[in-house]
């Protein structure tokens, strides 16, 4: 339940949550996706809009989690992800 002790399977919701979609825009992971160093993956138009709104770079909250942002040609790389099916499935790949 809410606040109470996480079972296996909400750590397990959350791990597949946070290889499906985006770490920016919470949306599902599509073509073209980028990683940055820290291992996080992100739609690429996510990141760009991301970068392109200096308000939103700037909130504190956006500061602390994605701070480490700051060039799309420095700060992340290609991921090169096979998608299972996007039309039935979103954001669901294999490597």
């Amino acid at each position: 339940g809410r606040g109470g002790p996480r079972t296996t399977g909400d750590a397990s919701d959350a791990s597949r949550a946070q290889w499906a979609t985006c770490a920016l825009s919470r949306r599902p992971l599509a073509a073209p996706v980028v990683a940055c160093r820290l291992g996080a993956l992100y739609n690429k138009e996510a990141v760009i809009e991301f970068l392109l709104d200096r308000a939103r770079r700037r909130a504190p909250e956006n500061r602390a989690a994605f701070g480490h942002l700051g060039s799309l040609s420095r700060d992340v790389t290609a991921a090169r992800l096979a998608f299972v099916d996007p039309a039935q499935r979103p954001g669901v790949f294999h490597c």
